[in-house]
């Protein structure tokens, strides 16, 4: 990266670029690796250049910005600012449902991402009405396209937004409402790990093992705990690797 800040002061047109794409990988890892506070900083400089260069090429740079602020809105979130992380989300929403209008199958899923995103801060921010709007617009989308696109990647998205929306139920006290969303998120991991080697796994396992967790909170809070254990134990062996 320090060679990237070089470069951006010398060649600002050619390096700046490179320069957002390094500090948002680094925002990434620092984020997945449980250090949102120490990301901040990188993915908020990674949002500012991308912002610039969006008001220069929007066409080619808008789908960068949008990225960029929904992994924005993520480190807040991690970083017990939820109502920080809602306007970064939102945004996120608004710039990637215009690029779906103009470019459905390239953008739709993003959509989908930011909506999470967004629901997700809502959820731990407290608003429940908008986080549940968002995470059921997520799931109609992502329904579609596993329909249309029965694969890995569709399998693991629908089930990471079926799992926010069950644990919103659960954190609202409706436990019984949380159990449709956390069988059909569970049906989807066994589909996704059934078929796949173990080392094959490893790319997605922190999400996956995410899911399998809310899925036994559900499961627990609703007396299934044989279930429940089962479930834990999948997730810990899928971050054994």
């Amino acid at each position: 990266m320090d060679l990237n800040q070089g470069l951006a002061r010398s060649e600002p047109e050619r390096a700046t670029p490179h320069l957002a794409r390094s500090l948002m990988n680094l925002a990434i890892a620092q984020n997945m690796l449980g250090q949102p506070a120490q990301a901040l900083p990188a993915i908020q400089h990674a949002v500012q250049i991308r912002r610039a260069l969006a008001r220069e090429n929007p066409d080619a740079e808008l789908v960068f910005l949008a990225r960029a602020l929904a992994e924005l809105s993520s480190c807040l979130v991690n970083n017990d600012q939820p109502h920080d992380g809602i306007a970064p989300a939102q945004e996120s929403v608004e710039i990637r449902r215009r690029l779906a209008e103009t470019n459905p199958e390239r953008h739709t899923a993003d959509l989908a991402k930011s909506l999470r995103q967004a629901a997700t801060a809502h959820r731990d921010a407290g608003h429940t009405t908008q986080a549940d709007h968002a995470y059921r617009e997520a799931i109609t989308i992502e329904r579609d396209l596993v329909s249309q696109h029965p694969d890995h990647n569709t399998f693991t998205a629908l089930a990471d937004s079926l799992a926010g929306l069950a644990a919103m139920q659960l954190a609202s006290g409706h436990p019984a409402d949380a159990l449709a969303p956390a069988h059909e998120a569970a049906r989807l991991i066994d589909w996704r790990t059934s078929d796949t080697r173990p080392e094959n796994l490893l790319p997605a396992a922190r999400s996956l093992a995410t899911v399998l967790h809310t899925i036994s909170d559900v499961l627990e809070a609703n007396g299934h705990r044989a279930e429940a254990r089962a479930r834990r134990s999948e997730a810990a062996a899928l971050l054994q690797g």
